[in-house]
Formats: structure tokens, sequence, C-alpha cells
């Protein structure tokens, strides 16, 4: 009964998203001319109307009908009243949202739109208005979203610019990155006895590496400009790392304030209980199960791909691929839209409730954004006042009021409101419990995020793409990427002519010195924010339309090499896909106009972390490495003693890896033995740390070039836990090797002992490496099983068909390529597209998962892009204005 109760009480409604009502032709609509809406073969909104503020009208109205439970979550988010629709799974959310002011930034951004924006979003606003008040129809979640505990649905209140502006500073924050990287830092350092050089050494720095997305000769950097950049860094890590010895103001603040501070002299016991307790822990988390939410999860990491490329030949067309790397949901994260207006035409993805297109195309030009992984938001330790604590801070010796801000929201099922008083100050709003830091209640971090500033910029860069006047690749650059303040992308765009350039977005601050951004610093006046680098000073590059050939490729590696004038970030993702695009571009520069390429490295599933990493480290005799970490350092060799060491199951497991192509494709089982065995590597900081490394870069550095620190690390674990080996072997060829190596060895060998058998080994895509995504509501409910999606999912977290896990244990996909796009400039009235799950949010709709298997499978779906207005269908409608026949 449950399931066709989709309608208010009082009478049978089609469920939204049937096709019943996509066929609805409804009049009355405040437009000054017919809106025709039509879903294609696959359940692709198409729009088109005469005039642009016309066709946002019919966006709003179409993504009402089609995602109007997303969009009413993230207004409930952003506002802070997700907790009296849904309980007290919201109350931690409701509680970080209102702290931060998430709703004062979405005003402040409207407030700052000029008039033709406005004029553009209360149109878009308006569809979404007349949906609601011409169908009675609600979305099942809506039916748990009631104030009501016992019974009622939810009615959801008509929908405001200031709704569209609270999405947009969602999706600012979801794309800020490093604030979570900070808070992350500064409690592993908090909890341990580490110092500085420590930190440093558990989270491997990718600030110095080779294959960036420009060279040196794009950007006219000299070896000397190198050094100088070099040696500047090194001296501001100094600088910062004083505040963090014992005797500096963090440091300090540790031995005083933190109980559990862990001296040096820990005994071994503790060490070794402290290391069990977080393996417990881990397994824990790695389970199932749904848990609140918090809106650091919402920050994404290591996310897309994008290029841009055209082959030989006077004729030769450009190519746009674009594949954005995101949290998987259920529904979709992006809603296709194509609109028709004026003799224009856009396509492609945009946000639930923004209008327009964020990654796509128009008549003349097409783009796709990749997050640039540079720093636009900082953690600043407030000083407290000496006379005045509790109501004043302190800076540059002077004191400074905080500016209380009371909130208060309900929380289903409760009687009285949670309220509480937050504060913003100089430096942001004040966030230490909201974003769980550990620190006393007088002590505050302050955040400072370009994402939550007085700015407009975000959203009217994204309206400017509509304006057919931006033909250009470089008038987007100028036009559009470079006036938005945050997020910061990374941009590869192209045109109808070939021309190719690479963008960037985000006002970049200049830190004062001893500020890297890389941990949270003290607000007291010394590191705070300069200028900002000037927007057209961040790194470009164009190539002409006339030259023949070449790409612009973008997949989160460091942007530029040292040497660039500015320090963008120290905190760059291992350029594992940046580096695999370049080499299979590179390996087709003939035949770069040939779409299928394109379409083909965008579903490359090379394990480039066994591949480029640890491949060469336990199969080559004394082979010579580059030093990822650093090309100015020496270069590592390792001996090959690994196989000597192994038992006759590893053995056999090694030569299996051996002989493997180097594909995590679904049905392999040696990506499954490989990523179980740099699981099991996470083990070595745990000691110091209390948590287990993911990431594939640590356990690498460990075995290809361990510091006296890495030694020490892996030789306490040895001695602390008795059921591993003595902390110093022999090998069988007599040379000593360090704990590190043997602990790789002993973890190897105890795989193969457990997958001896070949059949027994999980298979990739299969038993492991499954997307199984849930739904952000419906998870805590009955229901919750026929919202997910599910599917094999090839490749692995460094691949350029990313698949991400959430855990350790399956290896369950929580994020990848939240769609796929690639453009055809040979053929410009069509794109090659492919979507996890499908337009509809509705779970009932045959639109609600229909595109997910083309996805899962590694294929694409051909969608035009040209005016479908009388292309007639079953789910063809128009909106009129009142009494206008619409033919």
């Amino acid at each position: 009964m449950m399931l066709v109760s989709f309608a208010h009480p009082g009478g049978a409604k089609p469920a939204p998203g049937s096709e019943i009502e996509l066929s609805k032709d409804f009049d009355g609509a405040p437009v000054s001319g017919p809106v025709y809406i039509t879903r294609d073969e696959k359940g692709l909104t198409h729009i088109s109307a005469e005039t642009k503020k016309d066709a946002l009208f019919g966006q709003g109205f179409a993504q009402a009908q089609d995602r109007l439970y997303q969009i009413e979550y993230n207004r409930l988010l952003y506002s802070g009243n997700l907790a009296a629709h849904i309980g007290a799974g919201g109350r931690g959310a409701d509680y970080q949202t209102r702290t931060l002011n998430f709703r004062g930034a979405a005003e402040d951004m409207c407030n700052l739109l000029p008039a033709a924006d406005v004029t553009l979003l209360q149109s878009f606003v308006d569809g979404m208005n007349f949906y609601l008040k011409t169908n009675t129809q609600r979305p099942p979640e809506f039916l748990y979203m009631s104030k009501f505990v016992a019974y009622g649905y939810h009615e959801p209140e008509p929908f405001k610019i200031v709704d569209v502006c609270g999405a947009v500073r969602l999706s600012q924050w979801s794309l800020g990155r490093n604030i979570n990287k900070e808070i992350a830092r500064f409690k592993v350092w908090w909890n341990s006895n580490i110092d500085y050089a420590d930190l440093q050494n558990l989270y491997v720095n990718n600030t110095n590496q080779t294959g960036t997305i420009l060279s040196a000769e794009d950007l006219d950097i000299s070896e000397a400009d190198m050094v100088e950049q070099r040696a500047y860094l090194k001296a501001m890590q100094e600088k910062e790392a004083e505040l963090y010895a014992e005797d500096g103001y963090f440091g300090k603040l540790r031995s005083q304030l933190n109980p559990n501070y862990p001296s040096t002299t820990t005994s071994s016991s503790a060490r070794a209980g402290r290391a069990a307790r977080a393996m417990e822990e881990a397994a824990a988390a790695d389970g199932h199960g749904p848990k609140p939410l918090d809106i650091l999860d919402l920050l994404q990491d290591e996310a897309s791909n994008s290029w841009v490329a055209k082959g030989f030949g006077t004729d030769a067309k450009s190519v746009q691929a674009s594949d954005p790397h995101l949290a998987l949901a259920a529904p979709s994260t992006w809603y296709f839209t194509h609109l028709h207006y004026e003799g224009h035409d856009v396509s492609g993805c945009g946000l639930n409730g923004v209008p327009g297109v964020q990654i796509g195309k128009t008549n003349t030009v097409s783009w796709g954004i990749t997050m640039s992984q540079t720093d636009l938001a900082d953690l600043f330790l407030l000083v407290p006042s000496a006379t005045n604590p509790q109501t004043h801070y302190t800076v540059n010796d002077r004191d400074v009021a905080f500016s209380p801000r009371p909130e208060s929201f309900a929380v289903k099922g409760e009687a009285s409101p949670v309220s509480f008083v937050a504060a913003d100050t100089i430096y942001g709003p004040v966030g230490t419990a909201a974003l769980g830091l550990p620190m006393p209640g007088y002590l505050n971090f302050a955040v400072r995020s370009r994402g939550l500033e007085p700015d407009s910029s975000g959203m009217t860069g994204f309206l400017n793409m509509l304006n057919p006047e931006v033909d250009t690749a470089v008038k987007v650059r100028d036009e559009i990427f470079r006036k938005i303040s945050a997020p910061a992308f990374s941009v590869p765009v192209t045109d109808h002519t070939g021309q190719m350039v690479y963008a960037m977005s985000g006002k970049h601050p200049i830190r004062s010195f001893g500020h890297t951004g890389w941990v949270p610093t003290v607000g007291n006046g010394s590191f705070d924010w300069g200028e900002s680098v000037p927007m057209d000073e961040l790194p470009t590059k164009v190539i002409p339309a006339r030259e023949a050939s070449g790409f612009i490729a973008a997949a989160n590696q460091k942007i530029h090499p040292d040497g660039y004038k500015y320090i963008l970030c120290i905190d760059y993702v291992y350029p594992h896909r940046g580096k695999r695009v370049h080499e299979l571009l590179e390996a087709s520069l003939a035949d770069l106009s040939d779409v299928t390429k394109s379409l083909d490295i965008q579903v490359d599933t090379q394990s480039n972390s066994w591949v480029s990493l640890f491949k060469p480290l336990v199969t080559s005799a004394g082979l010579v490495v580059e030093n990822p970490e650093d090309p100015t350092k020496d270069a590592i060799t390792l001996p090959a003693v690994f196989k000597a060491q192994l038992s006759t199951a590893g053995a056999a497991w090694l030569q299996r890896l051996t002989d493997w192509d180097g594909r995590s494709s679904v049905g392999a089982t040696e990506p499954t033995f490989f990523w179980y065995w740099l699981n099991a590597l996470g083990r070595y900081p745990l000691l110091k740390t209390g948590q287990r490394w993911a990431t594939e870069e640590y356990p690498y550095r460990t075995l290809a070039n361990p510091s006296e620190i890495t030694v020490k690390e892996c030789a306490a674990f040895y001695t602390s836990d008795p059921t591993t080996s003595p902390s110093m072997k022999t090998t069988s060829t007599g040379a000593p090797q360090d704990p590190c190596f043997w602990l790789a060895v002993d973890a190897f060998n105890a795989l193969a002992a457990q997958y001896s058998d070949p059949f027994s080994t999980p298979v990739w895509g299969v038993d492991v490496s499954l997307l199984d995504t849930s739904h952000a509501l419906m998870q805590f409910t009955p229901l919750g099983c026929i919202f997910g999606y599910k599917a094999g999912k090839g490749g692995d977290s460094s691949a350029v068909n990313v698949a991400t896990p959430s855990n350790l244990v399956n290896f369950k996909v929580s994020s990848g390529p939240s769609m796929r796009q690639v453009i055809n400039w040979a053929t410009p009235d069509r794109m090659y597209f492919a979507l996890p799950g499908g337009e509809s949010g509705n779970p009932l709709s045959p639109r609600y998962r229909n595109l997910l298997q083309t996805w899962a499978q590694d294929e694409y779906d051909t969608i035009r892009t040209e005016d479908m207005s009388r292309v007639f269908n079953s789910t063809h409608q128009v909106l009129s204005p009142l009494g206008a026949p619409w033919w």
C-alpha cells in the first residue's frame, strides 16, 4: 500500500515521473510564449522556448518534476532545517550549517547579484513553483519528511531565489577541499607525540611532482625560478613548523591541554593497545550501515578528468572529454538539460536546483571541469583575550569582540528545539565544535573559506555561459572562469574553430610567511591572508586554432611545475591519472580528432598504482625509478630481494601479478590481491597516529625510500605486536633489510596463504569493487533497498576510470565518474553521454536507473543537442501562457 501512496490523500494520482505526468500540457504559465519540454528515448530533458528567460522557466519546472526531493533536501540542508523533517539524523548537519552560517552566505550571494541575473533566477524559481501549483504528485521521500511524527505528507514551501543561492553554496563547500585535510592532520598531530616533520612524513606531499598539467615552457619558468621557489617554500614550512614545536604556540597547548597526549616514553604495551583499538575501529568503520550526515563528508577530494584534443590536418576538429569523479549518489548527482532559445543551444549536466549547465557545450564552445586541488580555505586558531577570553580574541595585540549569532532549530520527534549561540569573527565563523576539532571550549577555530564569503560570482559565472556572445574558448576563460571566486576549477576549453585553452577559477589568497595552508595556523594577525593572486595571472595556456595538433589534459595533478611565482597549494594528489591520460593522448597524436580515442581513454582501467609504483619495486632487479615525491632528490633503487623471501604460495602470486595486464577489470582477481596487500600495509603509522593509511603513496615510500622515522615506526610495530615476526631479519642473500620491508613480505605471504587456491580469491567487480549506492534519506527506512543503485565496477582509485572505495573490506565503490561526456566538434549536433542512474528521482520511474548498465559497462549513449521541440513522442509536454494555444 505504501508504494502506491505517492500523492496527497484524497485521490489516486500518477506517481511523480510517470509517463502520464510527463505528457500532460499546462496553460496559465507566466511565460511569454510556449515552452516545450521533451524527454528523448533515454529519458533526458530537452527544453525549447523563444527566450532565455522562458527556457529557464521550463528547466525549473522539469527539474521539480524529476528531482523535487533533491532540491528540497538541499534547501533544508543549507538552511539548517533538515532535522525538523527527518529527525535526529539531521541534527548534526543542522548544527554545522547553522554554525558556519550557510544561510547567511546564501543571502549574501543573492544580495550581490546583478538585476539581470535576478530576473533569470526568478524565472527558474517560478518554473519550480509552477510545478508545485499544478501538480499534486510528490516524491515518495516526502512521506518520511513531514514534521509530524505519526503521519503526514511533506508539502514544500514555494521556492525563492535564495534557495538557488543556497544550492550553489553547498556546491562551493563540497568542492572546496582542504578544510577536511587540515582537520585530519591536526587531529593526528594533537593526539600523538609526533612533530611537524613526522606529520610531513605521514602525509605524502606531492608538491614537487612531475607530470604537471602545464609545462615550464608554457609558463616561461626557468631553472632559477624553480630553485628560488623551492627554497622559499622550504623556509615557509620551517617557519610553520615552529608553531608545532614543543615550545611553539600549538606545541605548548598540546602538552598543557590534551590529557591524552602520549609522551615519547609511552610503553610498548600501551602503544600496541592503541594500535589494536585502531584496527578494531577501522574494521567497524569499514562495515555497512548508515550514519548521520556530516557536512565534512560532502567535501570532494580527488575528483575528475577532462581534456581537449585535436589531431593532424587543416580540417581536423577538436574533441572535449569530461568525467567528474564525485560521490556516487542515488538519485544521480547530475541532471542533464538541453536548452534551446533564440537560436542558441546549451547542453550538458547541471546541479539540482541550479539553472543552466555547469559542464557541457553551446553552439560554439565546450568545457569540462576538474578540481584544481588548490587551496581557498583555512583554519585559524584564535588567541583568547587575556582579560575577556569568553567574549573577545586578540589580533595584532588588540582585543576584538566575537559577533554572537543566536541559532535555533527543531528536531522531529523532540519537544524542545536545539538552541545555541554561534559566533562570527574577522576570520569567519567559529567552527570548533561543529567540525569536531579537539579543543577546550574557550579555544576556538575560525573557518575562512572563499565559498562562504560575500560574493555572487559562483552564480553569475555560469549564468554568463548562457550568453551566445561567449563564443570562443578564450572568452570562456576571461568572461566565465576568471570571474568565479570559488570553487577553484581546472578547466580545459575548446571551441568550434579548434582553439584550445586551459583556464582556472578561484580567488587564491596570498598567505603570510609561515602559513602554507597545509595545517591550521594562529589567528593573531601574524599569519593572515593578504592580497589575492590576480585572476589574469593564474596559470593558462592557449593553443591557437591554426596549430595542427595538440591537447590540454587535467586530472587533478599539480597545474604548474615548481617556479610559478605564487604558491596556490602545497597539497596535491599523486599524478597517477594525469600521467596516464597524457601518455595515452601522446600515443594518439595523429588521431586525436578521432572521438573513439577519447571514449577509450575515459574508461581505461589500468591500475597505475601497480604499474607505475609497486610492480617495478617488487619484480625488477636493481630497477632505478623516479622519486615520486621530489624529482630533485636522488632516484630510488630497490634490490630484487623481495621474491627471494616469499613462500611458495607467495612466489606463485607474485608471478601472477607479474603476468597481469595491470587492468582492474571486472572479473579479474589480481587487483583484489594487490589492493588487499596495500590495505595490510596501511598498518604502518598505527602506533603513532591511531589510524591506518588508506592511500598507496605512504606504503610505497616506506618500501622505496624509507626515512629514519618510518623505519622506527615499522620496528615498533613488530616489537609491540606478538603476532608478527621479529623486528629485524636477514634475507636469504645475507643482506639485512629494514622492518618495513619485512612487513611487506609478511603481509604478502599471509595473503598468498589465505588465497592459495585461485578460485577462492574475491573477484573484482563481482565480489568486491561494487557500486552500491544508498539514498541519503531512504537508507534509514524499510524502503531503502529500492532506492539504491548496484553494479559491478572496473577500475580502482588510481585508474583513469576511477573507482574509489568507501571501505577496505569489500572495496564498496563510493565515488567515481559521476557522469561521462565526450563532445566531437566534427558532429556538433550530438554528444556521447553516460550517467550512473537516470534522469528521474523516482525509483518507480523507468527513467530512474535506465542508464546505469550503460555506464557500468563503460559504454555511451548518443544524445542529440539540437532543437527537439518538434520531435513528438510519448513524453512531450507544453507549458503555455494563459489562454494561448501552443501550436
